[in-house]
């Protein structure tokens, strides 16, 4: 019996892909026991991830011993680190991940948990999700005004209204670059009317600024570069 076979686009891993390599021999028919001629050889390539064994194979759990001193001068003691109020504290690959399985994903809260706890035995309350994700958008906000200003700067790329003013129908045949419709806008929104409809919005000012955050730096730096999301993400964040 042959198993169905899930093919991919072929694209030949290089060498410095391969992490195991797994040679298969045969000397006869597997079904009269003939010894086999003309031998030859096949190579395909097998891409597949790593489940972890146990939960916890992924998980790392990093000790901090920080030495601290006073200073006689300003009357204070200075850590070598910052010193947090809580013994343990969620790492920034952590909430990285959650600021990406809820914005890039559209995941629910309860479906981060179910996801962390499965595969890294790390477990995380739906309050611990919403602090991560205000903390996330404080320290993103920088870069979402870098990027507001940004398009401020830039030509428009739609033109709405175009019922209240008709000379506004040719602004795409005046100005270069204006397309004649707002197809992409529209696209560029579902993202968000389906993260809408599966977490029912915002039910609080504070939630809704902290998605806009979320985002709009998230969702233009996964549109960009989506091969290196999280090396960029990390660095966007100066970690």
């Amino acid at each position: 019996m042959t198993l169905p076979t899930v093919l991919r686009m072929i694209r030949i891993p290089p060498q410095g892909e391969i992490t195991k390599e797994h040679i298969h021999t045969i000397d006869a028919c597997p079904e009269c026991h003939t010894p086999l001629t003309r031998m030859n050889t096949v190579i395909f390539y097998e891409e597949d991830i790593r489940l972890p064994e146990k939960p916890s194979t992924f998980k790392e759990v990093n000790k901090h011993t920080v030495e601290k001193g006073f200073c006689n001068t300003c009357k204070t003691w200075r850590p070598a680190l910052p010193i947090p109020s809580t013994a343990v504290v969620i790492g920034p690959q952590v909430r990285s991940f959650v600021c990406y399985a809820s914005v890039i994903l559209r995941l629910s809260y309860e479906q981060i948990t179910h996801i962390l706890n499965d595969l890294y035995a790390f477990p995380l309350s739906q309050g611990e999700i919403t602090y991560i994700l205000e903390g996330e958008a404080m320290k993103l906000n920088p870069a979402y005004e870098r990027l507001k200003q940004t398009i401020r700067e830039q030509k428009g790329t739609h033109k709405e209204g175009l019922t209240k003013n008709l000379n506004a129908y040719f602004t795409c045949l005046l100005h270069e670059g204006i397309p004649p419709d707002n197809n992409k806008a529209e696209r560029a929104l579902r993202h968000l009317v389906l993260k809408h409809k599966i977490s029912f919005g915002s039910c609080t000012q504070r939630g809704a600024d902290t998605l806009s955050i979320l985002a709009s730096v998230l969702l233009s730096l996964w549109w960009r570069k989506p091969q290196n999301f999280f090396q960029e993400y990390m660095a966007l964040k100066g970690v």
